[in-house]
């Protein structure tokens, strides 16, 4: 008969066990964000996913994964379950792995007879996009020269984009390969934890609005300096001649002799004197007056 307390020290012990063994391989999760840009969209149904539009992303892997291929120079890694596979954003639209039914794939090829290395993820089953079937999300990756990988075994450290060509790059095939979306990812790194979020790139710029209404009239400013003086206007036409009013008495008054005599006045003498006018020279007589 085994002792109480020996068999409830073996049931904790079991239980620690079966508890850490999920937090053991989760531990070993990785998650990769990366960036790029839209090179192809034929007979794309999302009529916003043009050549030159951003994306960005992020895919999860877990390093404990098993090599599930047995031939030489080829690794496959599955995964068949959520948290992981691959969440890509592009303008409005978000493509992503079926978190209900993943069927996610990580292959590496180095060293294998073809003569060339490949880096490789592939989402086969994935959930559609605004009602839109998605056949497979991928990435490749190819080198020629060999020197990219060093080996099958997966790695904590994203691939080294300049190591690698991306002939195929990236792609997202509609159901039925009615759709391809092409693109080259330019920037990939370390998220900081699983459940990171990539940001998206800004989707495209909307319609002007209307104009607001006017607001309220500001106050008035400082009045400005004054101005230079305007240039002088022309001369008016002559006033008609004052009354010249009295003179005191002993005033002289000189007047020509056509004119008639003024009252109160004594005649002192006269002289001819020549003018010059219009018509030629000519002599008046001009008379002489003094008040009396």
């Amino acid at each position: 008969m085994i002792p109480i307390l020996r068999m409830f020290r073996a049931v904790v012990c079991t239980f620690i066990v079966v508890l850490a063994t999920p937090l053991a391989a989760r531990a070993q999760d990785v998650t990769f964000q990366f960036s790029g840009t839209i090179t192809d969209a034929s007979n794309s149904p999302f009529a916003d996913i043009a050549v030159g539009t951003p994306f960005s992303g992020r895919y999860t892997f877990n390093l404990g994964a098993t090599n599930e291929n047995s031939f030489p120079g080829v690794a496959d890694y599955w995964y068949r379950s959520a948290p992981y596979g691959v969440t890509v954003r592009i303008g409005t639209h978000e493509f992503r792995s079926n978190p209900a039914a993943v069927e996610f794939l990580i292959e590496q090829v180095h060293g294998h007879y073809v003569g060339i290395d490949s880096y490789l993820f592939r989402s086969y089953s994935n959930s559609p996009t605004d009602g839109v079937d998605v056949g497979y999300i991928e990435w490749q990756l190819d080198d020629p020269t060999q020197t990219a990988l060093s080996s099958l075994a997966l790695s904590p450290v994203p691939p080294t984009l300049s190591a690698w060509q991306q002939v195929v790059g990236f792609s997202i095939i509609g159901g039925g390969f009615e759709y391809f979306i092409r693109g080259q990812i330019t920037s990939i790194a370390v998220c900081g934890d699983a459940n990171c979020t990539t940001p998206c790139p800004p989707g495209p710029a909307g319609p002007q609005g209307e104009p607001g209404p006017v607001g309220p009239q500001g106050p008035q400013g400082e009045q400005g300096p004054i101005g230079p003086m305007g240039p002088a206007g022309p001369v008016g036409p002559e006033g008609p001649k004052g009354d010249p009013g009295e003179l005191p008495s002993g005033s002289l008054v000189f007047m020509l002799a056509s004119d008639p005599a003024p009252a109160d006045y004594t005649l002192l003498g006269s002289f001819d004197q020549k003018l010059n006018g219009d018509g030629g020279p000519r002599s008046v007589t001009i008379r002489v007056y003094r008040k009396r």
